[in-house]
């Protein structure tokens, strides 16, 4: 290969999402013009004088759900989850008191059961609760009414999001290597740094950016639909083009850690981010590398080439 350089792109993101919650149900809402969402959370532990079960509300005995996008699955529904756990530990507390004869504030949930702090001795299991319990269920809930972020509507159009929750910022780096002959381009090494305001799962964190950049990889420099007379005519996986692995490299996943005050445990977005950045940092790298600026993707060998042949002459 002939030219080799690195290319990065900086920026922010006012999206927040991150891993879903598979084991609860919620439901967000959204009103309009003022622009707010909320998420609600009912979790519900069943009792049977015999034995325990757990039950969690579904689709079919809850209300309509809005949808998991725009980056704010964690950051809204997980903040519900967050107040309706809390609200549920406060019950197991009271129900407790009870039973230890001891008050609430100096109780702690450890270990499946309620224990007296400072005397672990004294504890009463969650099965002995379950099966004292007159009520025959404890429910919590949890609603969440983060406040709309401020930014600049002028710099947005056409968005079907009118609200978001929390800017989140990230960088991405791109080291490439294009040859000048063919205009093939090698992707040698890529960072990429997010700011996830804390990290509820590092490992799913950094899966979800090891797989938006291969995906960006792929947006950037060879996936493509080719329409002809008005009909698709790469509509298979040979001629589709998608990366493979021996076109992404190792990817250095760095997670910046600044927890806010508006997300669960201080947590951020972080589902679109990833994909988003690959596409410009690559665009970065190999105008740095060739001279030539493409603006247009996929950023094809053959399209640098064409560039390069045009300012050469």
């Amino acid at each position: 290969m002939g030219f080799l350089a690195v290319g990065i792109v900086v920026a922010s993101s006012s999206k927040a999402r991150g891993s879903p919650l598979p084991t609860i149900s919620a439901v967000t809402k959204r009103r309009r013009p003022n622009c707010w969402e909320s998420a609600t959370l009912d979790s519900t532990v069943r009792t049977r004088r015999l034995g325990r079960q757990s039950s969690l509300q579904e689709s079919a005995s809850s209300s309509a759900d809005f949808g998991s996008q725009g980056s704010r699955t964690l950051f809204n529904v997980g903040r519900a989850a967050q107040f309706a756990c809390a609200d549920l530990i406060r019950q197991i507390k009271d129900l407790a008191e009870k039973m230890l004869e001891v008050p609430a504030a100096e109780l702690e949930l450890r270990e499946g059961a309620v224990a007296v702090k400072g005397s672990p001795g004294e504890r009463i299991s969650l099965a002995q609760l379950a099966q004292l319990d007159t009520k025959g269920s404890l429910q919590g809930r949890g609603e969440s009414f983060p406040d709309p972020a401020v930014y600049d509507t002028s710099r947005l159009s056409s968005c079907l999001y009118p609200a978001f929750h929390y800017p989140s910022f990230h960088c991405h780096a791109a080291e490439v290597e294009v040859d000048p002959g063919t205009g093939e381009v090698r992707v040698v090494r890529y960072a990429a740094a997010h700011d996830v305001g804390y990290a509820a799962n590092p490992t799913l964190a950094e899966g979800q950016i090891h797989g938006g950049v291969a995906q960006g990889i792929g947006m950037a420099l060879m996936e493509e639909i080719v329409y002809r007379d008005g009909h698709v005519i790469n509509n298979n996986w040979t001629d589709y083009k998608l990366p493979t692995i021996a076109d992404v490299p190792d990817v250095q996943a760095i997670l910046v850690q600044h927890p806010v005050e508006g997300g669960p445990f201080g947590a951020k977005g972080l589902g679109e981010s990833p994909v988003i950045h690959p596409p410009a940092a690559l665009a970065n790298a190999i105008a740095h590398a060739t001279g030539v600026r493409l603006t247009s993707l996929p950023i094809t060998a053959e399209k640098i080439l064409r560039a390069l042949k045009e300012k050469h002459g």
